[in-house]
This record gives structure tokens, sequence and C-alpha cells, in this order.
């Protein structure tokens, strides 16, 4: 339909060695041309291609039909890249908001283009990929660290961790819980009867990762408080702040010296 022809091959030389199964885009049916095959298969299931959306959007606006267009991609980071790259492609009016990871995300997703007057809706992926994609999306607490949610269940006072998240249509593993707990006694949050100190609650009311909220409060105490919230304040953009390693080898240099 757009006669879109990537201008470099997006793929890399470890996803060409990797199993079929992880490349699906490779995988189309031949009821499509050599050329839309042979395009597809040039693009990287790994990255976004802002240039396909750019071609796309014009498609669109060459269609004539007055309305919004809404750009469902995953990722704050990539939102901002593609509404500049648009903007210095002088593509105007794209609203943005992340996004896919089921079968069941893609109909909600396409039930907006629907949800005030007659829409349609484009897929930016295969139906090979479509296809192998879960129905539903995993439930967050299986996603995540507990510690977080623990520390608000122990604030609002609702009984222990584990009694509390039991009672989830999904409950998480007991393990997951008794590693959260551990974490959080080991963080000093917690008493031996597993109730809140006053760190834990301090922590269990700042709006940030509680691991990150103790960094700060002993930032403030070592008068380094600036900095450290200024690595707080990117650590949801750039969540690799903190390598271990190397923070080991600083460690074990400063305590030889």
């Amino acid at each position: 339909m757009l006669d879109f022809m990537p201008l470099y091959n997006c793929r890399n030389k470890e996803e060409d060695d990797s199993e079929e199964d992880e490349n699906l885009n490779k995988v189309v049916s031949e009821q499509y041309s050599v050329k839309t095959r042979n395009a597809i298969a040039q693009l990287s299931e790994k990255v976004v291609s802002f240039e396909l959306i750019e071609e796309l959007l014009k498609y669109i606006k060459s269609l004539n039909i007055a309305g919004a267009i809404l750009v469902f991609i995953p990722g704050r980071h990539l939102i901002f890249a593609l509404m500049q790259h648009l903007q210095h492609c002088k593509v105007n009016n794209v609203t943005n908001a992340t996004v896919w990871a089921s079968k069941t995300n893609l109909e909600q997703r396409k039930g907006r283009a629907g949800r005030v007057r007659i829409g349609f809706c484009f897929y930016l992926l295969s139906r090979a990929r479509c296809e192998c994609l879960d129905e539903h999306m995993t439930p967050e607490m299986f996603c995540t660290p507990l510690h977080e949610l623990a520390l608000s269940i122990k604030l609002l006072r609702l009984g222990t961790i584990e009694q509390f998240l039991s009672k989830a249509i999904q409950p998480p593993p007991i393990d997951a819980i008794v590693e959260a707990e551990s974490l959080l006694k080991e963080m000093k949050c917690l008493d031996k009867d597993r109730e809140l100190i006053p760190l834990g609650r301090i922590l269990a009311k700042l709006p940030i990762e509680p691991r990150l909220g103790k960094m700060m409060i002993l930032g403030c105490i070592f008068f380094c408080g600036e900095s450290l919230a200024t690595m707080v304040a990117n650590s949801s953009t750039f969540p690799g702040v903190f390598t271990t390693g190397m923070c080991n080898k600083v460690l074990t240099y400063q305590q030889k010296r």
C-alpha cells in the first residue's frame, strides 16, 4: 500500500544468526509481493521504524479525512524521539501514547479509533508476531519486585504482606514475597516482627523506588543530596544508573587506600 522500502537494513548480524522464530518479520505470507516481503524482512522487531510511521502518516493525510491520529509505541523515550522526527519532517498533529504487549492491548487500541466516530487502525507488526503474543499481559506483580508494594501494604495497615497479597486474583509466588520482606529488613525498613520502623514509613511515603529513596536520605546526611537527587530524577529514563560490579571495585579500591 505504501510502497515503503527501508533506506538501510535495520537488522544486525546477531539477529540474523538467531533462530527463525525470533525474527518474525521474515515470516510473511506469499500473498504479498516479493518486494513487500523483502522490505519487511529488513526491519528489525527490536527497532521502531520512524520512517515507516512517517510514510503511513503521509498516506493517511492524503486521504483527506478529518480527525486525529493516535500513535501507540512502547516507551516514553521513543515517544519523544518520534515527535522530534516528525517535527523535523514537518508531519504535524500526531498524538502519542504508549504501548503494545498483548492481543488484548491491540484490541483495546483498535477501539480508540472508533470511540467517537468511525475510524480505522493500522498494526505495525506482522501477523506472525501478533499470533505469538499472549492473550493478556502478565500482571504487574509478576514483572516487578514486590518490596515497594509491600511497604504500601504495611503503611496502610492492611495486615501482613503475605496475607494481603494472597487475596489477589493471581497471587505472587511465596518466594517473591519472602524475598521482598528480606530486602526490606536488610534496608532497615521492617523490624524483626515485620512491622514498619521510622525509615520504612518515610520511604513508603516517597513517590520513588525505596532503594532510591534511601539513597536520597543518605545523600542529604552526607551533604551530597543535590547530586543524588539528579541521579534519581534520571533513573526513570536511564534505569541502569548504577553498575554493581563497578561499585564493588570502587569500594575495594577505597578499602585498600
